[in-house]
This record gives C-alpha cells, sequence and structure tokens, in this order.
C-alpha cells in the first residue's frame, strides 16, 4: 500500500491527539501536587482541564479505531511512537523539561523508523485491509 498525504495526516493525527491529552494529564497533576491521595483525587476532580485531557483522549481513541479498520496494525502501529516524541517536546516546551544529547538521538532513531515504515510497502490479506 503506497501512503498519500491524507493517510500520512490521518496516522499521525492519532499520536498528536495522545500527545496532547498527556500534557493536559500533566498540567492536571499539578493541582494534586502535595496532598493526601483523598484530595488529590478531589482537587482532580474539581479541575476543568481533566475533562479536556479525557475528552481529547476519547477523541483520540475513536480515531484509532477508525485508523485500524482501514489500515494493518502493521502500517498503523508504528505511528503511535509518534506520541513517544511528541510527549518529551511538548514538556520540554511547556515545562521547561530539559533532555541529554543521548535522548535527542533515540527520539531521532523512533522518527526515522516510523519514516521507514511510510516508505515501505505493507500487504495485508483483503479481509484486513479496510478500504484503503
Amino acid at each position: 500500500m503506497r501512503l498519500r498525504w491524507q493517510d500520512i495526516t490521518l496516522l499521525v493525527a492519532f499520536p498528536c491527539f495522545i500527545a496532547v491529552g498527556q500534557i493536559l494529564f500533566k498540567l492536571t497533576a499539578a493541582h494534586a501536587r502535595g496532598l493526601p491521595p483523598v484530595e488529590a483525587m478531589a482537587a482532580v476532580a474539581r479541575e476543568p482541564v481533566l475533562y479536556c485531557a479525557l475528552a481529547v483522549y476519547a477523541f483520540g481513541t475513536l480515531l484509532w479505531i477508525w485508523i485500524l479498520g482501514r489500515y494493518s496494525l502493521t502500517l498503523a502501529y508504528p505511528f503511535a511512537a509518534i506520541a513517544l516524541v511528541a510527549v518529551p517536546v511538548l514538556e520540554m516546551a511547556f515545562f521547561g523539561v530539559r533532555a541529554s544529547p543521548g535522548y535527542w538521538l533515540g527520539l531521532l532513531m523512533i522518527i526515522s523508523g516510523v519514516l521507514l515504515v511510510t516508505r515501505s510497502r505493507v500487504s495485508a490479506p483483503a479481509s484486513h485491509e479496510g478500504g484503503a
């Protein structure tokens, strides 16, 4: 299967939703810092950002299910690894976290792997390839 830009956009959208959800969860967690467990749960439950995070995750999950109906797991799943890159980069941007050169090298290797997958031809039995 040769990927078109529309395919790549859909496959990249899923990990982006997951990454944004993680950042929203991290923002929510700041409201529970230092509190005993029961108080922390209550504080988090009152936090509107939690509900945004859950909505983003829910939409991402529905998108993932749709993706799996259209593409093989062999093709789609490596794109989920983009979240492994996006989450730390967003954390660095929003929370000032710093990463070592070795960490950046690892992220580059993940990106390289995803690019190799997009350039590869993946074939699956017709019954597993939804309509792509």
